[in-house]
């Protein structure tokens, strides 16, 4: 019956509740409130937040005595009606479906009705936003008349000498009314008890999971800090490898500047055997006297020639040997300059292991968190078992 007036779609159109698709005339929010049949509609919380006009009539309220009241803490339900919403309540919360169900309630005029009810939730922005009931049948229990008729006829009862065996089995029910009204205090505790639980195992897994985004955003910190330090490891060894690449340069100018060395020290030696040899021939020129002045003076002037080509060598000479201190220098610099790289790198390698070896311990802290939310959830399953037990 309830399908014929409520089928949720999803429409933006309204800010406080979805439009209502129906098969009827009831083709919104409005005309739905509109009808005849009396309307109630809650929110997650079990407040009211809008009635039609045929409900305030049913029960003799007006619309804003009702509003924003929770339902089970309304002042026109009897206790028994205020208990059965409050284990529908708890039915919902273990996850029970219970769309039809009876309430029994007391008019402003007193009168005391019993009301089939019938639910479906409806939908806001794709979430359950609260539900809409549609009384579809109204049973009037009592009226104040009849209660008073019925209480006088109690007390010609009991005036009556012959009613002994019926005021025995008055007592007898009164005694099993206390008996169920104690019973049903105590299932009200046990389910309170089981309501306190519940919240406080779901307050220790938002805590266990506040941990565990603690953990995990500490997991990503680390690993950012060891994909920086591998970085710059890459960066020093690209360094290293520069380096090396300008010591195999500089030993190869080195190998090049000996070579000249030693090609110009043979040069020397070859220019002073010609000179030794000149000098001979000079002095063989000077005993003998066989030679002229003239030939004697250019003779010493190729000397003095081959002298000066001695001391441009010799000049050369030494250049070349500066300049092969000064690649041995560089090359003792950047000897020392790759050892403080490999010590760097060493003290790096020592710092990822220990990241490495945190990251390890904070991944067996998650998978204890883990552990525990599991043992939680089984503790709430319990829970849950037991209060489907007790509700039953």
């Amino acid at each position: 019956m309830f399908d014929k007036y409520t089928r949720m779609r999803k429409n933006n159109h309204h800010n406080n509740v979805n439009v209502i698709d129906t098969d009827d005339d009831i083709t919104s929010y409005n005309t739905f409130l509109n009808s005849r049949k009396p309307v109630f509609i809650t929110n997650k919380r079990g407040e009211f937040i809008d009635v039609n006009e045929a409900f305030c009539k049913q029960i003799g309220y007006a619309k804003d005595e009702l509003l924003g009241l929770p339902l089970e803490e309304t002042f026109f339900l009897t206790e028994d009606a205020r208990k059965t919403v409050m284990y529908r309540n708890v039915s919902r919360l273990i996850g029970k479906n219970t769309p039809v169900y009876t309430l029994d309630v007391q008019t402003k005029k007193g009168d005391v009705l019993s009301l089939e009810i019938d639910t479906k939730p409806f939908f806001k922005n794709g979430k359950i936003a609260g539900e809409i009931g549609v009384v579809r049948k109204t049973i009037k229990r009592t009226g104040v008349k009849e209660r008073k008729k019925k209480e006088s006829t109690a007390k010609k009862i009991v005036i009556e000498p012959s009613s002994s065996s019926i005021l025995e089995k008055i007592r007898e029910k009164n005694e099993e009314i206390k008996h169920l009204e104690t019973e049903i205090k105590r299932k009200d505790m046990d389910l309170e008890k089981h309501r306190l639980e519940i919240r406080r195992i779901n307050e220790r897994l938002r805590e266990t999971k506040l941990e565990l985004e603690e953990k995990n955003y500490e997991i990503k910190q680390l690993n950012a800090e060891l994909q920086r330090r591998q970085r710059m490891l890459e960066t020093r060894e690209k360094e290293i490898e520069d380096i090396r690449s300008e010591l195999e340069a500089a030993q190869s100018k080195i190998e090049e500047n000996t070579y000249e060395i030693r090609k110009i020290k043979k040069e020397l030696e070859k220019k002073q055997k010609e000179l030794e040899e000149k000098n001979e021939e000079i002095n063989e020129i000077k005993q003998e006297r066989k030679i002229s002045q003239s030939e004697l003076e250019e003779r010493i002037k190729e000397i003095e020639k081959t002298q000066k080509e001695l001391e441009t060598k010799k000049i050369e000479l030494t250049n070349k040997e500066e300049e092969i201190k000064k690649l041995q220098k560089n090359l003792t610099n950047k000897k020392q300059e790759i050892e403080e790289i490999k010590k760097q790198l060493q003290n790096n390698q020592k710092q990822i292991q220990e990241k490495k070896q945190e990251i390890t311990q904070l991944q067996r802290e998650i998978q204890n968190k883990q552990q525990q939310i599991r043992n939680k959830n089984n503790e709430l399953n319990n829970i849950k078992k037991q209060l489907t037990e007790t509700t039953k």
